[in-house]
């Protein structure tokens, strides 16, 4: 069964919507399990505070779905969510596990949002600073029909059957066609336990070279040894993408099992270094 990513501006609604997708999967008896930033037991304040704070929850969040995310239950994602470069990370997760995943985007306005922070804040609830709230909503990146990991996106606003979209998600879990698979990687070079730090220092080195001297600010970047694309919004400094390689062979080095080809290493490249990148700039 699939992961569901909710994601649209704070209190917008994503955690009544999920709660109604658990209760119709009970009704099925569907497996289903909800994590969201209430798991983490900390005001959502703190949680969303600073751009160090907001990292630290989100990756605490993806270790809480990490634990619990196979092919036998429905995982619902419910937080902001509202940076598309971790909502990929969510997407290669469900992919590994080659399972559905889904994006349900909660739309509200800013004003229905502001409306019930205020309300929250008048009941001594779990509310956010106007700061932090204002900030939330500025940064918020709403999902792309372009984007392959967020299409079909299922929409949910204030006029939505949420009972009718709850049985149309579930529908689409069951559905084994849309099942993401993992990649496949078009072998090169076999690479063993032996030479695979050699294989990516190599690949992981082309790549860093051709990005350097090509990458344009906002313009998709397709390289010949990647299925995936390289894409930022601004220039990357050679000392930058130095330091994002030097992380990535630590990972390789803890994963050596993981990797059978060229193609594979350079896949994970690159989506390290367009995840590594998004993040920097919160």
């Amino acid at each position: 069964m699939p992961l569901i990513v909710l994601c649209g501006y704070p209190l917008s609604g994503k955690t009544t919507f999920a709660r109604k997708l658990e209760s119709i999967c009970e009704q099925k008896k569907v497996a289903c399990f909800s994590k969201s930033d209430g798991d983490l037991n900390e005001p959502r304040d703190l949680l969303y505070r600073d751009s160090k704070a907001e990292k630290t929850t989100r990756a605490r969040l993806r270790t809480e779905i990490e634990r619990v995310l196979d092919k036998e239950s429905l995982v619902i994602c419910d937080s902001l969510n509202y940076i598309k470069g971790y909502r990929y990370e969510l997407f290669c997760l469900a992919r590994s596990l080659n399972t559905q995943y889904a994006l349900v985007f909660c739309i509200s306005s800013r004003e229905q949002v502001m409306q019930r922070n205020y309300l929250l804040k008048q009941e001594n609830g779990d509310y956010y600073s106007d700061e932090v709230l204002r900030g939330l909503m500025e940064r918020f990146e709403p999902p792309l029909s372009e984007n392959r990991w967020e299409r079909p996106p299922f929409v949910v606003d204030e006029n939505t059957d949420v009972d009718r979209e709850c049985e149309q998600i579930i529908s689409f879990c069951k559905d084994a066609k849309v099942a993401l698979r993992a990649v496949i990687a078009t072998k090169k070079l076999p690479v063993t336990a032996n030479n695979i730090l050699e294989q990516a220092e190599k690949v992981t080195q082309r790549i860093e070279t051709q990005i350097f001297e090509r990458c344009e600010p906002y313009i998709p970047l397709q390289l010949a040894e990647s299925s995936h694309v390289f894409q930022s919004s601004r220039k990357v400094t050679l000392a930058e993408l130095r330091k994002i390689r030097r992380s990535f062979m630590r990972v390789i080095q803890k994963n050596l099992s993981s990797y059978h080809s060229e193609r594979e290493i350079a896949d994970s490249f690159v989506e390290y270094l367009n995840t590594q990148l998004q993040q920097a700039r919160h």
